[in-house]
């Protein structure tokens, strides 16, 4: 692909015109599975005795780019992708046309008792516990299923092409894996999980969706408050 376009590019220097190019290039090195990325630009000579050739190594600056971009989109605690990320796939499924007839199922999940453990134990402790939440919600999820930490003890779950009765099952497996006791050094820990289910409709928007699925959490911890486990 990058020698085609340098053959086209060429044929348009020899034409007169200033080319620039953003190439890419296996490292040919056979131990080390990495590529080069260049930013090269050609400029004709007068009167098309030839070409004057400039390129710069952008290989470091391109990576580093890559990899804020990436700090940006994820926690920096748990790995998994955060609040910003959540809300630009949201967005993206509600603005595609392809989607309009697949609703976007959204589970808010709101871990009960972390705050306890983060007082009693301190805040390495939560964080271990947030840690293995994660792993294990992860775990339970479908193959297209985005699981997301939003801050603090919340996430996120956006599955698309979700029913209705697989979501309220999901979700009841999500309060299962959640109420097994987790390990925090020599001790162990009994939490639980609030979880609302929400889904997209012609009307919805991201903050929409996600209010309604955060209502819905609310709901299910005060009935579970209640004594009421059925869920919902």
């Amino acid at each position: 692909e990058s020698a085609a376009l340098v053959a086209t590019g060429l044929r348009q220097i020899l034409d007169g015109e200033r080319m620039h190019f953003d190439l890419e290039y296996p490292c040919p090195s056979p131990t080390e599975d990495r590529w080069f990325m260049l930013e090269a630009s050609a400029t004709p000579v007068a009167e098309g005795s030839g070409v004057v050739l400039f390129h710069v190594n952008t290989t470091d600056q391109k990576l580093r780019e890559m990899s804020l971009a990436a700090e940006a989109d994820h926690d920096a605690l748990t790995g998994l992708p955060n609040s910003r990320y959540a809300v630009r796939v949201i967005g993206g499924h509600l603005s595609d046309e392809r989607n309009a007839r697949t609703p976007l199922w959204t589970l808010f999940i709101d871990l009960d008792g972390f705050k306890a453990v983060n007082d009693t134990y301190g805040h390495r402790a939560g964080d271990d516990l947030l840690i293995q939440v994660a792993s294990r919600a992860t775990r339970a999820l479908r193959q297209d299923d985005l699981l997301c930490r939003i801050g603090g003890d919340e996430f996120v779950v956006l599955c698309p092409g979700l029913g209705e009765e697989d979501s309220v099952a999901f979700a009841a497996r999500i309060r299962e894996v959640m109420s097994e006791p987790f390990q925090l050094g020599a001790v162990q820990v009994s939490i639980g999980a609030s979880v609302g289910i929400a889904s997209s409709n012609a009307d919805s928007t991201v903050d929409s969706l996600l209010s309604a699925a955060d209502a819905e959490m609310y709901v299910d911890k005060r009935d579970r408050t209640a004594g009421n486990q059925s869920p919902r």
